[in-house]
């Protein structure tokens, strides 16, 4: 079974994409409101694949994926950034990174599962 792990501080859209998750295939979804959870998850739990706030108090997402590769750098499952913003430097920087694919918010069922598809199908086959 895929364990999914999204990271965002909005308690709405956390529900809501973990709704849309396990809709799509078997799967463990866990959550994290912040950047240090996040860390915290991934280093403890190994998701399969991450869903990433860019926008977040503490520590944001392209801080969180910085320090990510520093101090996980075995980590190479996808990671998909979500982004209310459409600044191209923030976009750049997390191409930059090794995020995987980006969606800009507010999301949609399908635009979830088309981005899903295409990343685990490129990941995991």
């Amino acid at each position: 079974m895929k364990k999914f792990l999204i990271i965002d501080d909005n308690k709405y859209d956390q529900y809501f994409l973990s709704k849309a998750l396990s809709g799509y295939c078997p799967c463990t979804v866990l959550t994290a409101n912040n950047g240090h959870e996040g860390l915290d998850y991934i280093q403890r739990e190994v998701p399969d694949l991450v869903f990433l706030d860019i926008v977040m108090p503490d520590m944001d997402g392209i801080e969180m994926v910085e320090k990510l590769r520093t101090y996980c750098p075995q980590f190479d499952n996808p990671i998909i950034a979500l982004t209310a913003a459409t600044d191209q430097n923030k976009i750049l920087r997390l191409i930059s990174l090794g995020v995987n694919e980006y969606l800009v918010k507010p999301v949609n069922g399908e635009s979830i599962y088309e981005v899903l598809h295409k990343t685990l199908e490129e990941s995991f086959n």
